[in-house]
């Protein structure tokens, strides 16, 4: 039935998803009767291609959701995916989700699609509770949302004759934690501490 036949793209979707994580990893010679899988692969990719609509939709939302994070991640494979229209697909994902109500599972699979990013991309992540310096230098360049532009200045002697200035460009989102540190790794001039107490929080 059609209704069966739309259930299995869904899993058709998760299935090449997987697929491309394991190319990633290892190539095509990674899975055994790889050229059997390979050749499913590529057809399954064609098929989800033809099926867009000129509202840049695959289905219903969550349908795309899953249409779009399969075939972006298959471009790491084959840079030929390109007969479909990225942005419009997006777009389409975007407006869904100002119109109330949305669902949870939407939300969870169009987080990554707004970073360009799918669920593959999970698997050569660091999710570790704790984000070294390193961490924090990639978010702030990887990030592809609004950014606004801090700029801090050091003014030394009364006559202010010394002055030191950094200017940041930083993600819109970030705290005043998260600029204070991105500073402190830029520039070794300058140096904080945070000092926690029962009644208020301080910076240094």
């Amino acid at each position: 039935s059609s209704s069966e036949l739309t259930f299995n793209r869904d899993i058709l979707a998760f299935a090449v998803m997987d697929l491309s994580c394991k190319f990633r990893q290892g190539g095509f010679n990674l899975i055994p009767n790889d050229r059997e899988l390979s050749d499913a692969y590529e057809g399954i990719i064609q098929e989800f291609m033809k099926l867009q609509n000129p509202s840049g939709s695959f289905g219903n939302v969550q349908r795309t959701d899953l249409i779009t994070q399969a075939l972006l991640s298959s471009i790491a494979i084959n840079a030929r995916v390109e007969d479909w229209d990225h942005l419009k697909a997006v777009r389409f994902l975007i407006n869904s989700m100002k119109a109330p109500p949305t669902d949870l599972l939407s939300t969870y699979l169009i987080l990554p699609l707004l970073n360009d990013k799918t669920l593959v991309d999970i698997s050569i992540t660091n999710c570790s509770g704790s984000r070294d310096q390193n961490d924090l230098v990639a978010e702030i360049h990887d990030y592809v949302g609004p950014k606004i532009q801090v700029q801090y200045s050091l003014f030394i002697g009364d006559s202010k004759d010394v002055i030191h200035t950094i200017v940041l460009k930083v993600p819109k989102h970030f705290t005043a934690f998260d600029v204070m540190q991105f500073a402190a790794l830029k520039d070794k001039k300058i140096q904080f501490q945070i000092r926690i107490s029962i009644w208020k929080v301080g910076y240094l």
